[in-house]
């Protein structure tokens, strides 16, 4: 590959903006644009356990961070209001201020904000066409995004009344950008437990997203042998760049060897295509860490994956709500659960059984589609499964009738139409 490869417009004073602020990208990295904005490439090969990039804990975008700069740029015109505001709400008021406000004293992240996907790049369902939304179904993906436009909304009609004094009575923050930026940080943000010193891969429960400048550029590829690493100094690599210290650092090490040529990844961690859907905007195929969320009528939501796996506890509630012992082996009574469990899979496969000729398939677009259909084929992979769950609790329980002297027909309990849920 050529080192004159030509980056975006917007990575030069980005480059700039990095060496300034302590941060550090290997000097053999390049930026380039693609359909999810852009993706990091390596010139020349990269060894094993090579440390590609560095952030400075200073640089780090977090709810406090935005909230002291908030402080520091408006002082008392805004009093004790940030109080009022969200974790979240913080974070998207403060990249918003870099369109609002050019005091670069307080809002030092402009370079790097401008690096971040436009609109149209954006692939979450919150930016899908009509059409596109239509694909999605009745799904669990199709409720949320409903959920979470309520919730934004609300989220920034309170961010406006707090700003009032600020800004007079015009209105500051418009949805687009509002959506935007809530969009970068479910797409983007790193758990704050990875500022810890002592165990930056320990989850916390205490933990809040937190964007990483820099460290935050590469890809996702599902169980890529990476590590977040934070150090009190930029790593020996990185110590010959010229970048100023300002530790501790947050460091990203790529643990594989790489040819010259190719993209360097991250991993985001196993995740399910829903929640890559609904939060990043790209899905992968037959993906072993897709589940579903399922619940019974004011019940808790039970997460279940693939090869069935946490569908126990749903199956002890549908026996308790039926009124059946935990204990209890009855087979009459397993029949009857596993009856009642599988009429509920086939009404949640068929709110999923799309039929694209109700669709204007040419309005949707061919990434959009491939997509969703990664995770519309991972939700009824795994009702399929738990419909064979409550078959196969069926002929348990005709296998036990038989063993008591009733002799029933195994195929008497299985849906005729249940072959037919496949479709979509």
């Amino acid at each position: 590959m050529s080192t004159s490869i030509q980056e975006p417009a917007c990575i030069a004073p980005f480059r700039e903006w990095v060496t300034h602020h302590g941060a550090w990208i290997h000097p053999a990295l390049r930026f380039i644009s693609d359909d999810s904005g852009m993706s990091v490439v390596t010139l020349e090969p990269l060894p094993e356990n090579t440390p590609v990039l560095s952030c400075p804990f200073d640089l780090v975008i977090t709810p406090h961070s935005s909230k002291s700069a908030l402080k520091a740029a408006f002082g008392d015109l805004l009093d004790t209001r940030l109080e009022q505001l969200s974790e979240r709400q913080l974070m998207v008021v403060y990249i918003l201020m870099h369109f609002l406000n050019h005091d670069v004293q307080h809002f030092k992240h402009g370079p790097y904000i401008k690096t971040l996907p436009g609109s149209s790049q954006l692939l979450t369902p919150i930016y899908f066409n009509a059409e596109e939304m239509k694909l999605l179904g009745g799904s669990n993906v199709a409720q949320e995004v409903k959920k979470r436009e309520e919730q934004w909304r609300r989220d920034l009609n309170h961010a406006w009344t707090v700003f009032q004094r600020v800004y007079g009575a015009h209105l500051v923050f418009t949805g687009q950008y509002w959506e935007k930026a809530n969009t970068w940080i479910s797409s983007r943000a790193f758990p704050s437990s990875l500022l810890s010193t002592s165990n930056p891969n320990a989850s916390s429960p205490d933990s809040v997203p937190v964007l990483l400048p820099v460290i935050d550029c590469l890809n996702h590829k599902r169980a890529h042998p990476v590590t977040w690493l934070t150090t009190p100094r930029l790593l020996s690599q990185a110590e010959h760049s010229g970048a100023k210290e300002r530790g501790p650092y947050i460091n990203l090490v790529h643990h594989t060897p790489l040819e010259a040529g190719f993209q360097v990844f991250n991993n985001y961690g196993p995740k399910g295509n829903a929640e890559f859907l609904l939060g990043y905007g790209f899905t992968i195929p037959d993906n072993p860490d897709d589940t579903i969320l399922l619940s019974l009528p004011k019940g808790p939501a039970h997460e279940i994956g693939r090869e069935e796996r946490g569908i126990q506890p749903l199956w002890e509630e549908v026996r308790q709500r039926m009124g059946i012992d935990s204990e209890d082996t009855d087979w009459q009574n397993m029949m009857d659960a596993a009856q009642a469990m599988s009429d509920m899979i086939l009404v949640k496969l068929d709110v999923h059984d799309v039929v694209e000729d109700d669709i204007d398939m040419e309005e949707v677009r061919p990434l959009v589609r491939g997509y969703i259909r990664n995770y519309m084929d991972g939700q009824r992979d795994i009702l399929e499964s738990m419909y064979e769950f409550c078959q196969r609790m069926q002929r348990h329980a005709v296998q036990q009738a038989k063993a008591e002297g009733v002799e029933l027909r195994e195929d008497m309990f299985e849906d005729s139409g249940g072959d037919e849920q496949n479709g979509g």
